[in-house]
């Protein structure tokens, strides 16, 4: 490629980066009995300033880059403001070890922030990298998608690799802790025995807060409550598994205003954080809709609520995380705006989101459950793996 491939030497030598400073504090703190630093990694460090599932979808890329090239892959949350990583999630450094389990993090003095789209800046010369959502354009940018997109796909089938990393990374190194589990398990199992979903449902996101249409007039702010309904009621009629007017829906949104709506332009039944008989589980929905400025002015203990709250929610809308006898959704309704809605195509799987893509890289219509109804397939690509901050 002429500009460079993403892991490909520099055009100069930038080798004398791993300084003789830096091998002589690895070694004093080997003879002090300490467990070695890890000699390579790739670290996400969570900002604070962007959504879990925008945090979720870039971690997914960097865990793959990090089983790629062999690195030690590192959670950094010194400066979340959701509190640590393990309140949700197991280590990363447990689910996916790398070459080195049990090394210690790298000091941040040695770690490469620098603008990564310079043709002559090499990935490989950096023994650590770190990653966060405000630099996730200079790594996931043009020269990644050159190197992992499959270059004689169209359409989605071009963005096939990417998502299968993504699909992985949620599979093998994003796992709720035992806590968060057992949460996701009794809203499962709540939602099963509330609306006899024993096999397949529908799942709705709707998202509103500081996600307001793009393509649209002042006067309409949100995509309106009508058109997710009549998008499951399509649903429901082209795909078999679906078409009973009692179908079991899952209902997660940011706003108790949008559940309001959705109760009134909806006749049939549906299950909600919000409805659960459970007041561990009800206490997690959220009320007002989701923006980030605002969101960083609760207390602690109100964003982690909120956090475990959005994590059981995306786990009933797209399936993550499911095992052997719990009901998984078959399709999804949701807006492509929305960085949950991104990542509901990942849980529910590569069939069950676009159907039998042929050589096209064309969604297939009839069989697809992933139904983005804010651009509607009007914008390629349809689906995209993450936001670039």
């Amino acid at each position: 490629m002429a500009h460079g491939d993403y892991w490909d030497k520099p055009f100069m030598d930038m080798a004398s980066y791993n300084t003789a400073e830096d091998e002589e504090d690895s070694i004093a703190e080997n003879e002090d009995g300490e467990a070695a630093i890890c000699s390579k990694t790739i670290t996400y460090l969570l900002d604070g300033e962007v959504g879990l599932l925008a945090d979720l979808a870039l971690i997914a890329q960097a865990a793959a880059l990090a089983r790629e090239r062999n690195r030690t892959f590192i959670i950094d949350d010194t400066y979340w403001n959701r509190g640590k990583w393990m309140d949700y999630f197991e280590n990363t450094t447990d689910l996916q070890p790398g070459p080195e389990p049990g090394c210690l993090p790298p000091r941040t003095k040695g770690m490469c922030c620098f603008d990564l789209e310079h043709p002559n800046v090499d990935l490989a010369m950096f023994s650590d990298l770190v990653i966060t959502a405000h630099t996730s354009r200079y790594h996931f940018g043009h020269a990644f998608a050159e190197h992992y997109e499959d270059a004689y796909g169209r359409n989605l089938n071009r963005l096939r690799p990417i998502y299968n990393a993504a699909h992985e990374s949620l599979a093998s190194a994003i796992q709720p802790n035992a806590n968060l589990d057992a949460l996701i398990r009794a809203a499962r199992h709540e939602f099963r025995n509330s609306t006899r979903s024993d096999d397949s449902y529908l799942s709705v996101h709707i998202r509103r807060g500081d996600r307001k249409l793009r393509f649209s007039g002042p006067d309409v702010l949100y995509v309106p409550t009508s058109e997710y309904v009549s998008a499951m009621k399509a649903t429901q009629d082209r795909l078999s598994i679906l078409h009973d007017e009692d179908t079991p829906i899952y209902f997660a949104s940011d706003s108790l205003t949008a559940e309001l709506e959705f109760a009134n332009a909806y006749a049939g039944r549906f299950f909600s954080l919000r409805q659960s008989a459970s007041s561990e589980i009800r206490q997690l929905a959220s009320t007002d809709g989701y923006d980030q400025k605002e969101f960083n002015k609760l207390s602690d203990e109100e964003r982690v609520r909120l956090t475990k709250g959005m994590v059981v929610d995306f786990a009933l809308l797209s399936g993550a995380w499911t095992k052997q006898g719990d009901p998984a959704p078959r399709a999804s309704v949701c807006t492509k705006s929305s960085n949950v809605c991104k990542m509901i195509a990942v849980g529910l799987g590569w069939d069950n989101a676009f159907g039998k893509v042929d050589e096209t890289g064309e969604t297939d219509e009839d069989r697809k459950g992933w139904v983005e109804i804010e651009e509607k397939g009007t914008i390629v690509p349809v689906w995209t793996a993450f936001e670039l901050f």
